[in-house]
């Protein structure tokens, strides 16, 4: 069983329980080769499960709209409805913003110290 913690960096090994003879088993393993591998996809702390919106934010950045990229990190007006967050989308006042976010909020403060 992989449980939260298991993996060091990307690499892991996966042991496989089952019946498999050995020409079945060496053809999914080359399968998997010619696909460049397996996705390393475990569930939602990849993408977050309060607000699931970086994949959103990756886009932007892979496109370099870094703008765009904060402003959906920090204020999505199509799916955030805190008053805090309506008021930095409509302000773009990332002064005031720094004072009105919770301070549990680590992360979207630590942006916005760095954009003040």
């Amino acid at each position: 069983m992989l449980r939260l913690g298991d993996l060091i960096g990307n690499r892991f090994i996966v042991d496989l329980h089952a019946n498999f003879q050995n020409d079945e088993l060496s053809k999914i393993i080359q399968e998997l080769d010619s696909l460049g591998g397996f996705p390393n996809f475990f569930a939602y702390q990849r993408f977050g499960s309060r607000r699931p919106i970086t994949h959103i934010v990756g886009k932007y950045i892979l496109k370099g709209d870094f703008k765009s990229a904060v402003m959906e990190y920090l204020c999505d007006p199509d799916y955030d409805k805190e008053e805090y967050r309506v008021n930095l989308y409509n302000s773009q006042d990332f002064r005031t913003a720094l004072r009105e976010y919770p301070q549990n909020m680590m992360y979207e403060r630590a942006l916005l110290q760095h954009l003040v």
